[in-house]
C-alpha cells in the first residue's frame, strides 16, 4: 500500500511540474490557479512508465536482467552455474549472489547436492512484457475516463 501512495505522489509532483513547465500555454481559473491538461498527464505517464514498472516488479533491475537472460538462455531446461555464467556473462561471485536471491524469491529451482554442484531451473516464468502491455492498458483507460468526464 505504502508503494502505491508514493507512486501516487510521485505522478502527482511530475504532473504539477508539467503543468507549471507549459505555464504560459495554459489556462487559468478564475481565481488565477493553473489547469492541468490531460496532455500534461500523458507526459507524466510516458515520463514515469519505465520508473512504475521497475518499482512494481519483485526483481531489482540487474536481477530481471540477470533472469531474462537465463530464460532465454535455457528455458525449460535445466543448467548449471557454470552454463548460467556462460549464457550471462556474470562472474563466479556476482552470479551466486542472483542464483541464491532467486531460488530464495521461487523464480529458480535449485536440486542435487552442493558438493556435487547444483542445478537449477527457471519455475516461474513471469511475463514482463505482458505486465507492460497491462500497465499501458490501465492508463490509457485511466486517460479515455478523463476525456470523457
Amino acid at each position: 500500500m505504502r508503494n502505491k501512495r508514493r507512486l501516487n505522489e510521485m505522478f502527482q509532483s511530475v504532473i504539477k511540474q508539467i503543468t507549471l513547465l507549459n505555464q504560459y500555454q495554459r489556462e487559468l481559473t478564475n481565481d488565477n490557479k493553473l489547469i492541468t491538461t490531460i496532455e500534461d498527464i500523458e507526459n507524466a505517464i510516458e515520463i514515469l512508465f519505465e520508473s512504475v514498472i521497475l518499482k512494481i516488479d519483485e526483481l531489482d533491475g540487474s536481477s530481471r536482467q540477470f533472469f531474462e537472460k537465463l530464460k532465454k538462455g535455457f528455458g525449460e531446461k535445466d543448467f548449471t552455474r557454470f552454463e548460467a555464467m556462460e549464457v550471462t556473462g556474470f562472474k563466479k561471485s556476482q552470479l551466486q549472489v542472483y542464483l541464491s536471491d532467486l531460488v530464495r524469491l521461487e523464480y529458480l529451482k535449485q536440486f542435487g547436492h552442493g558438493n556435487k554442484g547444483f542445478r537449477y531451473k527457471v519455475s516461474y516464468f513471469d511475463n514482463n512484457q505482458r505486465v507492460r502491455e497491462e500497465m499501458k492498458e490501465h492508463f490509457r483507460k485511466q486517460i479515455e475516463e478523463l476525456k470523457k468526464a
